[in-house]
């Protein structure tokens, strides 16, 4: 234990003396080693300091940044981080990059010493950098961001290569980051500086050297560019393979304008680009001059002034700073394949150029010629064509004016010519155009499926001078919208000659046989046409009636249009033929007062119907009369004159007509029926005319069955808008009383004419004039003065009044509210059975359903009597007649309305011989006056209804030789002779139905009175009886005073029975007779006259009428 603690007392002195030793040594190897670490980093750092400084200074306008630096082995310097960046001049302009070096290697000679004296203690002899971000932007002031590094920095000794690596290049549009920009990557480039150059010790030296570059990116597959830069002069080429441009790219390159990149902005294509560029470095230097050629491989372009995309493009195409070249370039327009080639003179939008476009079925249309220049398209407006051409053009546009000049190619072309835009179809043949002129020898196309002509000579752009039209077709095409719309011009207000043709409402085909169109050097245009309508129709609207199977010739010659032998026919197969014209008034010469234009048209017609189509053709009013008059039939012959002006309310139409005699009434003859006379009546010859305002009628020979009217007249209208018509019968006109005529008359009359039973024919003349209902004035108004002429009339077929022969006279007014008529009668001769009654004359009179007859019209007021104020009012006095050498009279009234009548009839100074003579009692010793009068009531027609009273006398007779007196006389034993005639006799009688009842019935001479009573019916069957006694005028009458009154019969004398063969009784006083016969011996004669019972049966009948 001691021994070990003996040997171990000195080792802690050695250990302190090692541990101190080991301690230093460390302390010098730490030294060592942050010497050795540190020493680099601090030249390092004094380098970037250094060099931070010269770049702030050389950039001031920058911020300029320098992460680290650090010196390597053999005198490699790598600086870290270096960053160039505008200032912040706040949030309108924020710091934006300009370059970025993450790693900068430069090689150099290392002098640690002068970092003594400040300066940098490197001389570079290589210097790579890495990982290079360029960002290009331009600022407001329009400069560039590398601009804002030039000149760069030359160190002392300068630098003899530079090389970059994994560079990229943004390319910035827009100001600030939004947008996301142009980008190369994988750029490569080396620089090599040849060093500085002064030419002048007064100038600043220039640097020399070379540069080659190479890069790729999303758009193009390689990029190479090389250049030098040799006393101040820069020289560049290079060239991209596959640039893909696209309109994204479009828009981010800078150096485009905002319309350059709108017109850019529907290229696709695929390019490949060579250029050189070259330029004085300096502030003052002249602009770079630069070449560029492009080679399009394939491409499309689409743009607002295509109406479709270009496709399959390729060319060749040379910039310069002079301008653009296209040496060559091929697409596909559509079907087309397009060439062209040209010169663009500048880089203006304004700047001039030339150049040739040749095409091969190129379709052209309306919305290709909206895309080309000015002059192209005016030419395209001219014909408007549609269709595939082939196309060799020329242009040209020098200080903003386009020229143009070739011609063109048709392979069945649709084309619209300006002044005849007719659709023309399929035009082949050669078109050339020039920039003043469009002109064809000869076009060939259809038009409505017909071959068609054209030639040409047109103005481009409607520029003055001469041109031409003309056309033909080989045949007809149809008239339909767009031929009618082809009569304006294209683009004009529709002209007045398509406004007159649409007023035919024509149909059917047209032959263009020639046309032609001109315009002189002073602007003034003709136009001429030749037309050949076949198997058309018309249908004019201001006369509608329908027209077929028209077939004709049309003229244009400048504003006359003229129809020239047309012929038509309508569904009845009416014959038409239409001349016309229609002319339009210059607009340089002064119009007349009808206005811009006129119209004439004359039809003539042959076997026209009046049916509802020619009625539905007439104007309101002309259809108004039509209504009326109610026309039938088929017309001979008719011709319509119509004339229209500009300034007319309505045409002005005239129609005649004429009807040629035929002996036969069939369906084809012309009938009216008026609706205020329902009688027809047929119109066999005759002519009317009517010209719009008035109608006219000449020669009418009408016919009804057996009535014939021949007669003149007139229709027109009066201010109260109604038709007036008045005709003017001819003698010889006659109308058979049948009952469709007398149906026709007014209801007031008609009852009792059809009751009369006249028969037989009636002349008449004079005139009726009748004021023809409308809308307004819904009942008419007939006016009339006619002399009627009885040509042996009778009443009744076996009546007893039979051979009227003579003339009534009426006259009247017929209206809304009243009938008022008069007349006179004046007939020569009647026959009641065997009796004549000779010159009747005398007045009546109708109002409303009333008849006044001779005394009675004094009933009438004077207002009324004058029918309506149109004629004097006649006096009245009865109707007289002779009759048995004396005069008969009559008067009364009667209701028209049922026959109904009141009439005195009376006769004075009837001779009696005549009386006996007509009931064939002839003796020419006979002699004798009669006269009286009867009152009767009853109603035409209806006997039983009959009754009346009456009166008659006999004085100055001679009568004692008649059978019936010559019985009485033989019954009182009395021989007939002259001393025992009667001379004197009376009667009162009543009339009740058929039956006539004597109440007082006498006869007496100067010796014997009859004085009896009784009645006698319609059958003749007779009951009278008489009583004889002494006249009045005997002495013997002296004597029987004083036997009263039944003294003073001396007989009793009773007729019963058949008139014809009556049944006589007496019953007298045998000693009254006997000393009759005592006192005047010689006058009985019981000898009975061998005649007897026939002259007994006349007398019967006699007294029986």
């Amino acid at each position: 234990q001691r021994g070990m603690d003996a040997d171990s007392s000195p080792r802690p002195q050695r250990q302190s003396r090692s541990f101190r030793r080991l301690i230093i040594a460390l302390i010098f190897i730490n030294l060592a080693v942050v010497g050795y670490l540190f020493a680099p980093q601090t030249a390092g750092e004094q380098i970037r300091r250094q060099l931070q400084a010269k770049l702030q200074t050389h950039y001031s306008q920058l911020d300029v940044r320098i992460s680290s630096g650090r010196v390597g082995k053999n005198g490699l310097v790598a600086i870290q981080g270096i960053e160039f960046w505008t200032r912040d001049r706040g949030p309108a302009q924020p710091q934006r990059p300009i370059l970025r070096i993450a790693s900068l290697n430069v090689h150099t000679n290392l002098h640690i010493e002068r970092l003594l004296d400040g300066s940098m203690p490197v001389c570079p002899t290589r210097i790579v950098a890495e990982d290079v971000v360029a960002d290009v932007w331009q600022d407001a002031s329009g400069r560039w961001s590398p601009e804002l590094l030039w000149p760069p920095l030359v160190l002392d000794g300068g630098c003899p290569f530079v090389e970059i690596r994994n560079g990229r290049l943004k390319l910035h549009v827009a100001t600030g980051q939004s947008a996301r920009p142009l980008e190369l990557d994988q750029i490569y480039a080396s620089v090599g500086l040849a060093g500085k150059t002064q030419t002048d010790p007064s100038s600043k030296p220039t640097i020399n050297g070379s540069f080659e570059m190479s890069a790729g990116g999303s758009f193009v597959d390689a990029i190479r560019l090389s250049g030098k830069l040799e006393d101040g002069k820069i020289s560049i080429s290079g060239e991209a393979e596959a640039l893909r441009i696209d309109p994204s790219l479009v828009t981010k390159l800078p150096m485009l304008s905002a319309e350059m990149i709108d017109h850019a902005r529907g290229i696709n294509a695929t390019t490949d680009l060579r250029w050189t560029a070259s330029a004085l470095v300096g502030a003052n230097a002249p602009a770079p001059t630069f070449g560029i050629d492009c080679t399009i491989r394939d491409g499309r372009f689409e743009h607002a002034q295509l109406p479709q995309p270009l496709e399959r493009l390729t060319g060749k195409i040379a910039m310069d700073r002079d301008g653009v070249e296209v040496r060559w370039a091929q697409a596909m327009f559509g079907d087309a394949d397009l060439r062209i080639s040209g010169v663009v003179s500048g880089w203006d939008k304004d700047a001039d150029l030339s150049g040739r476009l040749s095409a091969t079925g190129l379709l052209i249309n309306e919305r290709l010629a909206r895309k080309l220049p000015d002059g192209i398209s005016d030419a395209w407006n001219i014909t408007r064509p549609e269709g595939p051409i082939d196309l060799d053009l020329q242009f040209s546009r020098q200080m903003n004016s386009w020229r143009s000049a070739g011609s063109a190619e048709l392979r069945g072309v649709d084309v619209q010519m300006s002044n005849f835009p007719y659709p023309v179809s399929q035009l082949v043949g050669p078109l050339r155009f020039d920039n003043e002129r469009v002109a064809t020898e000869g076009l060939s196309g259809r038009i409505g499926g017909q071959r068609l002509s054209v030639a040409f000579d047109q103005m481009r752009g409607g520029r003055p001078g001469a041109t031409w039209l003309q056309m033909a077709a080989d045949g007809p095409v149809a008239i339909d919208s767009p031929l009618l719309a082809s009569l304006t011009p294209m683009q004009q207000p529709t002209s007045q000659l398509e406004q007159f043709v649409r007023t035919l409402v024509p149909s059917g085909s047209v032959h263009l046989v020639a046309a032609r169109f001109d315009r002189n050097e002073q602007g003034k245009t003709r136009k001429s046409l030749d037309l050949r309508v076949t198997g058309g129709s018309l249908r004019y609207k201001q006369f509608p009636y329908p027209l077929y199977d028209v077939r004709g010739q049309i003229t244009v010659h400048d504003d006359w249009v003229r129809l020239v032998g047309f012929q038509a026919s309508n569904t009845d197969n009416a014959k038409i033929l239409c001349d016309g014209s229609f002319l339009t008034m210059p607009d340089d010469q002064p119009h007349p007062t009808d206005g811009d234009w006129q119209l004439a048209l004359e039809f003539k017609t042959r076997d026209l119907p009046l049916d509802e189509t020619l009625r539905a053709a007439l104007s309101p009013e002309s259809r108004d009369l039509w209504d009326q008059l109610s026309p039938t039939g088929v017309v001979d012959q008719a011709d319509v004159s119509l004339h229209h002006a500009d300034r007319w309310a309505e045409p002005k139409i005239v129609i005649s007509a004429n009807q040629f005699s035929r002996t036969t009434i069939d369906n084809r003859t012309v009938s009216l029926r008026a609706t205020t006379i329902p009688y027809r009546i047929d119109i066999v010859q005759g002519a009317v005319q009517f010209d719009g305002n008035e109608v006219k009628m000449h020669s009418l020979d009408c016919r009804h069955d057996s009535t014939r009217i021949a007669a003149d007249g007139r229709c027109v209208q009066t201010e109260s808008g109604q038709w007036r018509m008045d005709l003017n019968i001819h003698s010889g006109s006659r109308l058979h009383p049948d009952p469709e005529l007398i149906g026709s008359l007014p209801t007031e009359v008609r009852g009792t004419f059809q009751k009369l039973q006249l028969r037989g024919p009636l002349s008449a003349r004079g005139s009726v004039g009748v004021l023809l209902p409308n809308i307004h004035h819904p009942d008419p108004t007939v006016d009339w003065n006619i002399n009627f002429q009885l040509e042996g009339n009778r009443i009744g077929d076996v009546g007893p009044v039979r051979d009227l022969r003579g003339e009534i006279t009426m006259r009247g007014l017929r209206d809304a509210r009243s009938v008022v008529a008069d007349g006179m009668i004046q007939i020569d001769s009647m026959h009641i059975e065997s009796q004549q009654i000779t010159s009747i004359t005398g007045p009546y009179g109708i109002r409303d359903d009333r008849l006044f007859i001779g005394e009675a019209m004094a009933q009438l007021t004077d207002s009324r009597a004058a029918a309506g104020g149109q004629f004097e009012p006649l006096k009245p006095s009865p109707i007289q007649g002779k009759v048995f050498n004396g005069l008969a009279s009559l008067s009364g009234d009667m209701l028209l309305s049922d026959g109904a009548f009141n009439i005195v009839v009376s006769i004075v100074d009837a001779d009696v011989a005549k009386m006996l003579v007509d009931i064939g009692q002839s003796d020419s010793n006979v002699k004798g006056v009669a006269q009286g009068q009867v009152r009767l009531e009853g109603v035409v027609g209806a006997t039983h209804l009959l009754k009346g009273a009456g009166s008659a006398s006999l004085s100055q007779a001679n009568l004692y030789q008649l059978p019936l007196l010559i019985s009485v006389f033989n019954m009182l034993r009395v021989k007939p002779s002259e001393s025992v005639a009667f001379t004197d006799g009376s009667a009162r009688f009543s009339i009740y139905g058929e039956n006539v009842n004597f109440s007082e019935l006498k006869l007496w001479g100067d010796l014997i009175q009859l004085d009896g009573t009784g009645s006698m019916n319609r059958s003749h069957e007779v009951d009278l009886s008489f009583n004889t006694r002494v006249s009045p005028q005997n002495i013997w009458s002296v004597v029987t005073d004083s036997f009263g009154e039944n003294n003073y019969t001396l007989m009793a004398l009773y007729v019963r029975g058949p008139l014809a063969n009556a049944h006589v009784e007496r019953r007298a006083m045998d000693a009254v007779g006997g000393t009759l016969e005592r006192l005047m011996p010689g006058k009985s004669d019981l000898s009975e006259p061998a005649p007897l019972r026939s002259r007994f049966t006349r007398l019967r009948d006699r007294l029986t009428r």
